[in-house]
């Protein structure tokens, strides 16, 4: 049946808010050669308590270069950015920044999913504009 969803390729977008927990949200099937393009809104967002507002990008001044705990620990990695994960159907995992847009073309059958590159979620919170709570809207759609 998982093999089946492979059969359909991307050509629709899928709209979901960020969610700070911590976790990796909307696990979708992809097909080989499937050519995507992921967005961020820039709305802010902390995660450290009394830390600076941040957006998709993640915080400038905290590259998580080397620093293994961090889902996202290479060149071009920031603590608290959006970030994609793909993993093929034999369990291969790779991570890449997102910040407010990447695009990639898939190239094998597997799953991917979207999260923030941080390590603790109890203290992240959204920031508040004009009395109304920031969120972040995420967008997967296919290349056009």
């Amino acid at each position: 049946l998982q093999q089946d969803l492979y059969l359909q390729p991307l050509d629709y977008s899928l709209y979901q808010w960020l969610n700070l927990d911590n976790i990796w949200q909307e696990e979708r099937p992809v097909c080989p050669d499937d050519h995507i393009i992921i967005t961020g809104t820039r709305d802010r967002y902390r995660i450290v308590e009394d830390g600076p507002w941040i957006t998709v990008e993640g915080d400038p001044d905290s590259p998580t270069v080397g620093m293994d705990l961090y889902p996202c620990s290479f060149d071009g990695c920031y603590e608290g950015m959006l970030i994609l994960r793909y993993v093929t159907d034999n369990g291969v995992e790779q991570i890449f920044p997102i910040g407010t847009e990447f695009v990639y073309r898939v190239p094998e059958a597997g799953t991917i999913s979207f999260a923030i590159n941080d390590l603790t979620a109890w203290d992240n919170s959204w920031g508040m504009s004009r009395g109304a709570t920031e969120r972040v809207q995420v967008r997967i759609s296919p290349v056009e």
